[in-house]
């Protein structure tokens, strides 16, 4: 089960077993600043989804409203946004030209 930010609709789906439901909230709030971004760096492996976005603040939205997802890359060459369920990746940053990444904050209530 987890949760996707549909935006051409402006609304977060439940996503299981086949069945979407719209009766939740996501955190639709404006990405603050990208100063945790790591420029140049990848964090690959532990891939829970990849999609096309517009830039790295469109990624931390789905990143952010996708249950799980702890981490993530953006691939400058093809906008392709690449979540992660582990900080890091699975085995560790590594330098890639081209890939932004960043861990995402964790707020408790």
């Amino acid at each position: 089960m987890h949760s996707s930010l549909q935006r051409h609709r402006a609304v977060c789906c439940l996503i299981a077993a086949g069945h979407n439901s719209m009766n939740m909230e996501c955190d639709n709030s404006p990405v603050k600043n990208l100063n945790c971004l790591r420029e140049g760096i990848n964090f690959p492996g532990a891939e829970i989804g990849n999609l096309v976005v517009a830039d790295e603040e469109e990624c931390i939205l789905h990143c952010r409203d996708t249950e799980l997802c702890v981490a993530f890359t953006f691939r400058e060459s093809d906008h392709r946004c690449y979540l992660r369920s582990k900080r890091g990746g699975a085995s560790g940053p590594t330098i890639a030209a081209g890939h932004n990444s960043s861990q995402m904050l964790v707020t408790t209530a």
